[in-house]
C-alpha cells in the first residue's frame, strides 16, 4: 500500500468537533483504504512530522554553517613589533 493522502485540520468554530481532526488515504492493490483520526492521533502525527522537520532544519543549517566556514579566509597571524615589543598582527590573505 502506498500513502496518498494525509490531511489533517484543526476544528473551526462553526465544526462539531475541538481540535484537530485527520484523514488518512492509502491507495493498494485491492483499492483505497482512508482512516479517520481524531485529536489525539492527529496530535501524534504533527508531532512525528514536527519533530522530522526541525531535525531536517537542524542539519540543512549546520550543512550550511560549515560550507560557509570552510569558504572564509582564516587570517595569518605574524609578529608586530609596537615599541619594541613583539604583538600578533592579523592580516586578511589578500594583503
Amino acid at each position: 500500500m502506498k500513502l496518498e493522502r494525509l490531511e489533517i485540520k484543526s476544528a473551526s468554530k462553526w465544526d462539531k468537533f475541538q481540535g484537530y481532526r485527520g484523514e488518512i488515504t492509502f491507495d493498494g492493490p485491492l483499492g483505497k483504504v482512508q482512516i479517520q483520526t481524531g485529536d489525539e492521533m492527529s496530535r501524534q502525527i504533527l508531532e512525528v512530522c514536527a519533530r522530522q522537520l526541525i531535525d531536517a532544519a537542524q542539519q540543512v543549517a549546520q550543512e550550511l554553517t560549515t560550507s560557509v566556514i570552510e569558504q572564509v579566509a582564516t587570517p595569518e597571524l605574524r609578529p608586530n613589533i609596537i615599541d619594541g615589543v613583539k604583538t600578533p598582527a592579523i592580516e586578511s590573505p589578500a594583503e
